[in-house]
Order: C-alpha cells, then sequence, then structure tokens
C-alpha cells in the first residue's frame, strides 16, 4: 500500500466512525443505500487495531456500499470537507486493498476457528498465501503499489 492508500484506509475509518456515533449521518447513509439498492447491511464495519481481519471487512463492506458512501459525504448537511471524502476513482484502491487482504482474513479465519491444528494445515495455508501473492507480484497489470505489497506480503 502506498501513501494514497494508506490516506484512503484513513477515510474509510473516519467514515465509519462517523455513521456509527452519528444519528443523522448514519441515516443519511441507510437511505442512500437503499436508494442505490445496495446489498445489506446497510453499515460499515470499522477498522480495528487488534483484529487482523478488520481491515479487510471494512475495505469489503466499503466496495458493497461505495455509491452510498459518495452520496453520503456529499451531503452538505453533514459539512465532511472536500479533502476527508472519498473520490469515485478511489473504488479500484479499494478492490485492491481487499486483493491484497483477503487471502490474510480467509487464513485467518480458518486458522482461528480451526480445532486442533496440525502442522501440515498451517504449511498448507502459508502455501496458499505465497502462491496468491506470488501471482499478484508477477502480474504486469496490476498497480505497482500491489505488485510491492503482494512482494512483502
Amino acid at each position: 500500500m502506498d501513501e494514497t492508500d494508506t490516506l484512503e484506509a484513513e477515510q474509510l475509518a473516519k467514515f465509519a466512525h462517523k455513521i456509527r456515533y452519528s444519528a443523522r449521518a448514519r441515516s443519511i447513509f441507510k437511505a442512500a443505500c437503499k436508494e442505490f439498492n445496495a446489498h445489506r447491511p446497510h453499515n460499515m464495519r470499522r477498522n480495528v487495531q487488534t483484529r487482523w481481519n478488520s481491515i479487510s471487512d471494512m475495505a469489503i463492506n466499503a466496495d458493497r456500499t461505495f455509491l452510498a458512501i459518495i452520496a453520503t459525504q456529499r451531503d452538505a448537511s453533514l459539512s465532511i470537507p472536500c479533502k476527508h471524502q472519498l473520490h469515485t476513482e478511489d473504488r479500484k484502491s479499494i478492490k485492491g486493498m481487499i486483493a491484497l487482504f483477503k487471502p490474510l482474513s480467509v487464513v485467518t479465519e480458518a486458522l482461528s476457528h480451526a480445532g486442533v491444528l496440525l502442522l501440515a494445515d498451517v504449511i498448507l495455508h502459508f502455501d496458499s498465501l505465497e502462491y496468491k501473492y506470488a501471482n499478484i507480484a508477477n502480474d504486469s497489470d496490476q498497480p505497482a503499489y500491489m505488485q510491492l505489497g503482494a512482494q512483502q506480503a
């Protein structure tokens, strides 16, 4: 992730915080979700620093309700400054974050809910992560930040 993606992740986190603690923002967001036929639930999970997969959940929710987020942020009654708003071209970066964090989220879920883990299970999951990230890193169609992020993973 580069600096702009970090900025987008922070903007998503601030928006999730706003609709969580502001009844007015939440009602505008839910109305926008209904207007744009966004799949339920009409919410956005927030990023929790102690949870490994929370940024993945937040990005998936943002992708699902992206048009409603844009409409809510542009509502004049909420007075969100332009520099803190997401823009339509940011959706590509959100999809990139999902591509990078989803494999980690899947493995985290699998390993945290398994009863007794065998070493072979853990090795299998890490091999699948290596395969997915190697494909992203070697794909020349991916943006540079995606390739570098996959190489670091």
